[in-house]
Parts: structure tokens; sequence; C-alpha cells
């Protein structure tokens, strides 16, 4: 008797480990290597909602910016402005399903862009916000929610 009971947890146990297959390794997400490269900067979409939701005023950013951007830093050259560059360091994350890419520039300054698309030639980047301030017709105004979308291609 105490010989069946003893096989009886070993048993359990086996047919535990033996009844689970085992997790199937999940794919690598080809993000970090897509996002590498020489990028242009040629679209940004700005949207300005009321708190109803209507869209209050929008405008587009059509200036050229190119952006070198390998492990982890992001150089940026503004040609327009007389060459300026900036450098940021980036990370890339998931939350909530949404891959984000996390920005910091040199002085320490943090934002954070919805990652929408990438793939070897186009990539897209977005936030929103809340409670946005902008100008327009020469006077300050207040958004409910602000949408900027920035497109990026090689």
């Amino acid at each position: 008797m105490k010989k069946k009971l003893f096989l009886l947890p070993v048993l359990l146990t086996l047919f535990l480990f033996v009844g689970c297959d085992k997790e199937e390794a999940e794919e690598p997400d080809p993000t970090a290597e897509l996002v590498k490269g020489e990028w242009v900067r040629n679209l940004v979409t700005n949207v300005y909602y009321n708190s109803s939701g209507a869209v209050e005023y929008s405008d587009k950013e059509v200036g050229v910016i190119n952006y070198t951007i390998t492990e982890g830093n992001i150089t940026t050259l503004y040609k327009a402005a007389a060459n300026q560059v900036a450098n940021y360091t980036y990370t890339i994350s998931k939350e909530d399903g949404k891959r984000l890419i996390n920005l910091t520039n040199q002085s320490g300054r943090a934002e954070t862009y919805e990652l929408v698309s990438v793939t070897e030639q186009k990539m897209v980047w977005r936030v929103e916000e809340t409670d946005h301030t902008y100008t327009k017709a020469g006077g300050w105004r207040q958004a409910a929610k602000y949408v900027r979308t920035i497109e990026f291609k090689k």
C-alpha cells in the first residue's frame, strides 16, 4: 500500500511534465532592425480636437529632416536650418500591445511616440496628448486633444 501511495505523486508529476508541450519560442520582433538606417522625415500632420471630439484645426509640416538611426542613437540633420544637428538616444518597448519609441535628447527631455508601422521603406510615428496649447491666427488656443503623426521614408 505504501508503495502505491508513493507512486501516485510520482506518476502525477511525470504526467504533468510529459503532458505539457514546450512553449513555442516567441518570434523575434524585427522592429529594432527595421528602424535602423537613413530616414527622411517628409511629412508631419498635426490635428487639434475640441472637447466634442471634432477637428478644430490641423496643419502639415513638410520640412525635410534627415534621421540617421543606429543601435540606441538617433542623429537628425535639418538642412533648412543651417544644417542644425540634434542627437537623441532611444529605446523600443511595448505597452498595451503597442510598440513605442522612447526618445531622450541631450538635455534629458523625453518624448514617447507610438511606432505605428515600420517597413524597409516607410515608418510612421504617432503621439496623442490632451490639453494641448497651440497658436492659430496669432493667438493661443487650447485643444482638448492633439495628435501628431510623423511619416518617414528611406
